[in-house]
């Protein structure tokens, strides 16, 4: 995240869009999740709708590390015994001049954290900021939900938040991707 941050500074961070197939990104993503939710005993669920498209066109580097860091920070933020989900499922689909599909693939995590209050919403995506002042530094730089922000407009994207402190966050993401 650091090395992303230096290269957002410098503005030299660059897409790099290609053919991928969706089913694995999200298999790595949710065997991270999965791993650290059961050392965390924490309930992970998630649900991909059945429809998607098999093969994309976008950043599968940049995709994934979005959806790694938004799930990191739902297991951060969540106590033990607490949950977790993922759901991934198409907004719209439209067809380009070309015949071309597009679709608005959506991503949302969401978890039974400390939720965030509205005054520390107000300030979430500003680098180097941190909602709860217990974590240390050292735990958490401040950096993972300005990169997610950054990147998530980078590839033409729209980012959420939605929380209610002590009763859990919900982050998503719709993202623009041709579909192949």
């Amino acid at each position: 995240d650091a090395l992303t941050y230096q290269k957002i500074q410098k503005a030299t961070i660059e897409l790099r869009p290609s053919p991928f197939f969706l089913e694995p990104l999200l298999d790595q993503a949710i065997q991270i999740s999965s791993l650290k939710a059961e050392q965390k005993e924490i309930t992970f669920t998630w649900k991909i709708e059945n429809n998607l498209p098999l093969v994309l066109y976008g950043d599968r580097t940049r995709i994934l590390q979005v959806l790694t860091n938004l799930l990191g920070i739902a297991h951060k933020y969540t106590e033990s015994k607490g949950t977790i989900s993922l759901k991934v499922f198409t907004e719209e689909k439209l067809l380009s001049s070309e015949g071309d599909c597009l679709i608005k693939l959506c991503f949302q995590i969401q978890d039974s954290g400390r939720g965030i209050s509205e005054e520390a919403q107000k300030k979430l995506f500003e680098s180097f900021t941190q909602s709860h002042q217990s974590i240390s530094l050292k735990e958490e730089a401040g950096l993972g939900l300005h990169i997610c922000s950054f990147l998530i407009t980078l590839m033409k994207g729209n980012f959420e938040v939605k929380s209610v402190l002590g009763r859990g966050s919900t982050f998503s993401f719709i993202l623009p991707l041709p579909a192949l």
